[in-house]
């Protein structure tokens, strides 16, 4: 009977699909569910989890197939990701990076840059800024942009570049915007970071399964759909973070803004015309919320897709699974409405979503302006939350009126190494080949004129006649004469070795051997056979002769005038020497002193190019950018008589001309400062230059004129090129000659403010609660920028992995949100551990702070706490959580004990030879750097969490945390065994004791630190020698600030370890007896906090076991993570010292950074203390407040030491005052008697 009915219902079930009416398509476009549609669902969405699941098994896929992306499968690869895309074959490719961001005052930004083919992109950008007002970029409503970058993010003024991949971007734009409105044009100056607070959501992969069946599931499936939905495939991903920098609008104060902004990428196919509607919204919330929901209308495949996700602030990801938002009406065909409500779905909850729009910038695409964007900034109410951000719509736009926009020239590339690998041997290259444009064969700047010899007829210049000696000739030279490269690598074990003293001589000494050597026949011959080839009479012809060295003539540094140019030369001999004289001159003190505050290779191949020379009538140089501000709205012009090397020479004071460029390159000029113009130089008979004395002070130079012809022919020149340039020209016979045409190098310069907050780490909310306490013990001060991007995303990484063990955190790789750096300085975010805490069974908010900064924050409530993770899970879950965590904990600790015994044999770079081949090995094994840590720090994990049971148990229930509970706590958890840092005292102390032992101790006090290391290692005293050998194996690895890559251990530097070996022989602190260490039952009996038996037993039999056991193992767990880290540490040390170059921007800063002092606690951006702030801090009372670790009172004199090269001052019975306690500074606490610090907690580092 059941079966009959189940069948019964089920044929009923089957019969409705059959005879049920389809359902007409909404506006007939939005379709419906309708036949089948639950059916299909069920059938999708197997297939989506099918996908999703081989998705995880592949490391990346192949960017160039669509069948391999979209409905659960993705690229993983995040280079591959961020990369600046190969544009497919489709007319419509694209590849398209967007920023929409805002903030509570009223700053708003929406920029997008879509690469296309042709060099074309298309460009979008407004802005809003209080006090100042609304701007757009003066081609909008239209975004068609032409003559751009093939392989850059550079279009219309607007640069964006990747510095770190999915982590952070760089933004910058210098041009005209048009007020909202109007016709009025301001000039904006713009340089802006992003960093990201979020990992990527990619719509390839993440989308809600049910949202996504729904869309597939409301279509009619034919062949016709299932190859549409396939064929035209755009990958998208979307993150979220801070966007910050200035703003400079001319006749305003310089802005700095913050922003709250999403950034997204999407590269594929993208006719905007095949989307009928979408409407999509960004928003953040204030409590740190981030959303992104809408509905896509694509009738060509999906008529009706809900998207969308919300992320919170801890990183936590959760899809939206339904929207009610009906786009039929909320974007109906006049224009989406300002205000209007909708509810979305995720993670089981509904949000309420009220819109209220403000401000509405327009845009079109494609040639027939059929496609319309409205970019609507609007402000937010969700579930009552206050949120501001902005709904973008699209829209169909069959009438709008066709525009034709400019067409794009051939982009002038340097050729591929296939077409030139026939010319990698040659010696002379003329303008004309091909090899004369790559930079590799012929250095710099003939690669220049070779590119410009290949436009000249098109731009109807002249670029007089010449070749190239190349890099491949300077090397003939070098291999010949040994000594040359000998000199040369002198110059370069001079740097290395830091030692300059006698740089200038070696320089010189360079100099003087490459210009008087002999060239070897082969190059010579090369030459004399070039010259009668290119030029008819060449005995008769002046040369122009200049160094062309490889790295030069680039955007990041020029080299120009750092080499030597020849001018006026004739005659063979003469062009043979000027060629040597040039080669000389790459090796010059000026040159060498160039490429090394550049951080350029110091040994350089140089070549040569041979020009004839024009006889110059009026020549100057030529900025398309203004070469000071950037700006690409003003064309400057240097010009003067005579040959152009007065005026690059600084000989003459040339007229200055400016010529105002339109944003659509309408010119006029605007102002001529007319030169002294007191000498004009020429081509002297016989050979050489002449100099004139000349009086035309009065007039200019050119003529209205020529000065636009000269404008119209630069931004040519600029369009081939793709980027500013910077040209030296010549006017002869009513004909312009071109001499160069490099790159305006460094428009956009780094200040010594964004240098100091280059590793600035963004906030989610402002709020977050970020201190120095804990980690200030381990890395006290500034880190090193090696330290900040190795070790910093390695402890992030390691306490994630750690919140996802214990907490159910989210799995989480590019943000990084717990350990945070402001000016080179580290911060723990609170406002993150105590997520952890909260949503950890056995946590407490209290607690977590207690152990890790020895304070209450009762600032930081813990509704806030539950705001920034979502909320907590329920005490089940939290239970289940708990119990899995143990099995984790096992598995990372054999980990962490494989490494005991790996660690011994381990080498990194082993057999390289070559920078390169070492660095590769050394990036290769960063994974064993991040588990490392990430074993040690679940260790710790493991400590803490024991010690909140012990913190427990003493409460019994109260939730006051008073002196004595704190104190009972440090008792019981500090004097206990087999703590690994607690033996590093104990063995220094048993090395002085072998030192006093052999007699030595006299000679040792006596003498300087390298002798000592060298006594000791001589073996003359055996004792100590074996004692010192058993220390290294030991605790070699250990010093203070231990986990910074700049700081060297004790093994590494032994020296070190003599200054704390004099300390304990000076004061015969190896005589002493060593610290007595208590049982659980002796701890126990020495409490004061009041306990019932059955409390006492739990901790006597179970628990202070397990704490103390904990603490020894933590402590174990990162000696031997320093003790991996000092492998990688001296890795790196390994590989500067095979580099030859030096950066010296970070050395200028470190120190600036290291004298920098932050509040132990700061909420939001940190910022540093004044003088003023110091001085108040400092100001003398009458007692000091703080947690005590141990029970009693102590007498004696207090001494502050700030560093620990002050240490010497320490006195037997001191109370020692710091900032902070590392195992660098155990060997002196035999000889204090109390210690107060002002950075640490109940379970402290130290």
């Amino acid at each position: 009977m059941l079966w009959t009915v189940i069948a019964g219902g089920g044929g009923i079930i089957l019969l409705w699909q059959f005879i049920k009416p389809q359902p007409k398509p909404i506006d007939g476009v939005y379709r419906q569910p309708g036949k089948w549609y639950h059916v299909k669902k069920f059938i999708f969405k197997l297939l989506l989890k099918r996908n999703q699941q081989k998705n995880k098994k592949k490391k990346a896929v192949d960017v160039e197939s669509y069948s391999s992306r979209g409905y659960g499968m993705g690229i993983n690869d995040i280079h591959v990701l961020e990369k600046v895309q190969n544009l497919e074959k489709d007319p419509y490719a694209i590849d398209a990076v967007y920023y929409g961001g805002f903030s509570k005052e009223g700053t708003r930004l929406a920029l997008r840059m879509g690469r296309r083919h042709n060099r074309q992109s298309e460009v979008w950008l407004v802005m809003e800024i209080p006090g100042i007002g609304r701007l757009q970029h003066p081609l909008h409503p239209d975004t068609l942009v032409s003559n751009v970058s093939n392989n850059e993010y550079t279009a219309g003024g607007i640069n964006i570049e990747i510095i770190e991949p999915m982590k952070k971007w760089k933004i910058s734009y210098n041009g005209q915007l048009r007020f909202d409105g109007t016709e009025r044009l301001v000039h904006v100056q713009m340089s802006l970071i992003w960093q990201t607070v979020t990992d990527p959501f990619s719509f390839d992969t993440d989308m809600n399964q049910s949202a996504l069946a729904d869309a597939v599931s409301r279509e009619l499936w034919t062949k016709q759909f299932w190859d549409a939905l396939r064929s035209k495939h755009q990958t998208h991903y979307e993150l979220w973070g801070e966007l910050h920098g200035k703003v400079k609008v001319d006749g305003f104060d310089e802005k700095f803004v913050t922003l709250k902004t999403i950034r997204d990428h999407s590269f594929g196919i993208r006719d905007w015309r095949t989307f009928y509607r979408y409407s999509i919204h960004f928003i953040y919330l204030e409590n740190g919320t981030m959303i992104q929901v809408g509905v896509v209308s694509q009738p060509a495949a999906l008529s009706h897709v809900k998207i969308g996700y919300l992320v919170h602030s801890n990183g936590a990801f959760h899809s939206v699974s339904d929207i009610d938002l009906k786009l039929w009406e909320v974007a109906p065909p006049e224009g989406p409405k300002n205000n209007y409500t909708f509810n979305f779905y995720a993670n089981g909850k509904k949000y309420t979503t009220e819109v209220f729009g403000e401000w509405t910038p327009i845009w079109y695409h494609h040639k027939d302006r059929g496609s319309k964007v409205y970019e609507k900034f609007c402000k937010y109410k969700i579930n009552g939350i206050d949120g501001y951000g902005l709904a973008e719509f699209h829209y169909r736009n069959p009438d709008g009126t066709p525009y034709s926009p400019i067409e794009s020239v051939p982009m002038l590339d340097e050729p591929t190494e296939e077409e030139i690998r026939n010319n990698v041997t040659d010696l002379t290259l003329t303008f004309q080949e091909k090899g004369c444009c790559s930079s590799k064969l012929v250095g710099g700047k003939g690669a220049q004129l070779g590119l410009l010899t290949s436009i000249q007829n098109k731009v109807n210049v002249v670029v007089p006649k010449g070749f190239c000696v190349t890099l491949a000739a300077f090397n003939k030279q070098l291999q010949i004469n040994q000594d040359i490269s000998k000199s040369v690598d002198k110059i370069i074990a001079i740097l290395r070795n830091g030692c300059h003293d006698n740089l200038k001589s070696a320089c010189s000494d360079t100099v003087e051997m490459i210009a008087t050597t002999a060239m070897c026949s082969d190059v010579t011959s090369a030459i004399t056979q070039m010259l009668k080839t290119v030029f008819v009479d060449a005995d008769k012809t002046y040369f122009a002769i200049r160094s062309s060295a490889s790295g030069e003539d680039g955007t990041e540094a020029s080299s120009a005038g750092q080499m030597e140019t020849y001018l006026g030369v004739r005659g063979e001999k003469e062009v043979i020497d000027a060629v040597r004289k040039c080669w000389a001159s790459g090796f010059t003190y000026q040159a060498v002193q160039y490429r090394r505050m550049n951080g350029q290779h110091i040994k350089v191949c140089v070549g040569v190019v041979i020009q004839e020379m024009v006889k110059s009538e009026v020549s100057g140089v030529l900025f398309t950018n203004h070469p000071v501000t950037g700006s690409a709205n003003q064309i400057t012009i240097n010009a003067s008589y005579g040959l152009g090397e007065s005026v690059v020479s600084g000989k003459t004071t040339p007229d200055s001309i400016f010529v105002n460029r339109s944003w659509d390159n309408q010119l006029n000029i605007a102002e001529k400062s007319l030169g002294e113009k007191q000498v004009a130089m020429s081509i002297k008979d016989g050979g050489g230059v002449i100099e004139e004395k000349i009086d035309r002070k009065d007039t200019c130079c050119m003529t209205d004129e020529q000065i636009l012809q000269l404008c119209h022919k630069a931004i040519q020149i600029e369009n081939y090129f793709g980027s500013p340039r910077d040209i030296e020209w010549a006017m002869f016979g009513g004909n312009y000659y071109l001499l160069q045409a490099r790159p305006i190098t460094a428009m956009d310069q780094e200040t010594h403010e964004d240098m100091l907050h280059e590793f600035d780490d963004p906030l989610v909310t402002g709020r977050e609660f970020l201190t120095t306490g804990n980690i200030g013990e381990m890395m006290p001060g500034a880190v090193t920028p090696l330290t900040n991007s190795i070790f910093k995303p390695a402890i992030n990484i390691a306490l994630l992995r750690y919140a996802e063990i214990m907490a159910e955190g989210p799995h989480l790789n590019h943000p990084d949100n717990i350990v945070l750096s402001c000016c080179g300085t580290m911060f723990i975010n609170m406002t993150m551990i105590e997520t952890m805490a909260i949503n950890n069974f056995i946590g407490k908010k209290d607690a977590a702070e207690l152990n890790l900064i020895g304070q209450s924050l009762d600032s930081l409530s813990y509704q806030e706490v539950v705001d920034y993770c979502g909320g907590v899970p329920s005490l089940w879950r939290r239970l289940k959580t708990f119990i899995s965590s143990f099995s984790k904990y096992n598995e990372r600790t054999a980990v962490c004990e494989s490494w005991y015994e790996k660690v011994k044999t381990y080498k990194i770079g082993e057999g390289q030879t070559t920078c390169a081949g070492f660095y590769t090995d050394l990036d290769s094994r960063i994974k064993d750097y991040y588990e490392i840590w990430e074993t040690s720090m679940i260790k710790s994990g493991q400590s803490g969490t024991w010690a909140a049971v012990v913190v427990g148990i003493l409460l019994q229930g109260k939730t006051e945390y008073t002196t004595e509970v704190c104190a009972d706590v440090a008792l019981l958890l500090s004097k206990c065994d087999e703590v690994y840092s607690a033996e590093v005292p104990i063995a220094i102390q048993n090395l002085a004791k072998e030192i006093d032992k052999a007699g030595c101790s006299e000679k040792f006090l006596s003498s300087n630190s390298q002798e000592c290391v060298d006594l000791i290692k001589s073996g003359v005293y055996p004792g100590v020698k074996s004692s010192f050998d058993t220390f290294m194996e030991h605790h070699g690895h250990r010093y203070v600030k231990e986990a910074e890559f700049y700081e060297r251990s004790w093994r590494s530097q032994p020296e070190k370890l003599v200054k704390s070996l004099k300390v304990v022989l000076k004061n015969k602190l190896y005589s002493q007896k060593p610290r007595k260490t208590l049982s659980c039952d002796e701890a126990i009996a020495q409490i004061k906090t009041p306990l019932p038996w059955m409390a006492k037993k739990i901790l006597r039999s179970f628990v202070l076991p397990k704490a103390r056991k904990a603490v020894g193992q933590r402590e174990w767990g990162k000696s031997l993570s320093i003790k991996v880290a000092d492998k990688f540490k001296e890795a790196y040390w390994t590989l500067a010292e095979m580099m030859v170059k030096e950066i010296y921007k970070e050395k200028k800063l470190f120190p600036t950074q290291m004298e920098l002092r932050f509040l132990k606690m700061n909420v939001g951006k940190p910022v540093p203390m004044t003088k003023e702030d110091l001085s108040a801090q400092r100001t003398a009372t009458f007692s000091l407040k703080g947690m005590p670790v141990c029970h009693g009172v102590i007498t004696g004199v207090c001494r502050v030491v700030k560093s620990l090269p002050e240490a010497d001052d320490i006195q037997a019975g001191d109370i020692l005052i710091v900032l902070y306690t590392d195992i660098g500074w155990s060997p002196y606490f035999p000889l204090i008697s109390g210690l107060v610090t002002e950075i640490g907690g109940l379970v402290s580092h130290g």
